[in-house]
């Protein structure tokens, strides 16, 4: 399955140690050369210069030319790069956060999902711990709602089995 992915959903699994779920879930991860420098940005965070600077097998950057279009929609320089490489390779997936690539995406028919859903699915499939790993991301500079995430959780939680009113009963 190839997969683009933009800038926050790598910065934000490597924060909370998830980054192998990419390729657990994924196998392979293209990142446009604009998500690569925004990684290695000196302010990024120490463990995501770190990862960026030797990237693991799985993941392979790609140059890409931004079509003018796509500048003009006030992206920043990765969102841009992810979006126009996947309307290029038309991967299963490109993972992007932010509001307005999401929008973008989506009016470009690009099958677009975030991090929750990367977390969502690799704990369905018992890769991870859902409600520790959500934990970690609420505790990083990720904005979500509490609804949204209790919506996540209760998805989870349903796919488990599992109801949170029983849950709440036993707590």
């Amino acid at each position: 399955m190839m997969v683009i992915a933009d800038t926050t959903p790598i910065n934000y699994l490597l924060l909370i140690a998830e980054i192998d779920l990419l390729f657990h879930l994924f196998s392979r991860i293209i990142l446009p050369e604009g998500v690569l420098t925004e990684l290695r940005h000196p302010k990024a965070p120490a463990v995501v210069r770190k990862w960026a600077s030797a990237l693991p097998a799985w993941v392979e950057v790609r140059h890409v030319r931004v079509p003018i279009e796509i500048q003009l929609q006030g992206l920043g320089p990765g969102e841009s790069e992810a979006i126009a490489l996947a309307e290029h390779l038309k991967p299963s997936l490109l993972l992007l956060d932010e509001r307005k690539g999401y929008q973008v995406a989506t009016e470009r028919n690009i099958p677009v999902v975030g991090t929750l859903f990367v977390l969502e699915e690799a704990g369905t499939r018992g890769l991870t711990n859902l409600p520790q790993a959500l934990a970690k991301l609420q505790q990083t500079t990720f904005r979500v709602t509490p609804v949204l995430i209790q919506e996540v959780l209760d998805r989870y939680l349903l796919r488990q089995g599992i109801h949170r009113h029983t849950m709440e009963k036993e707590g």
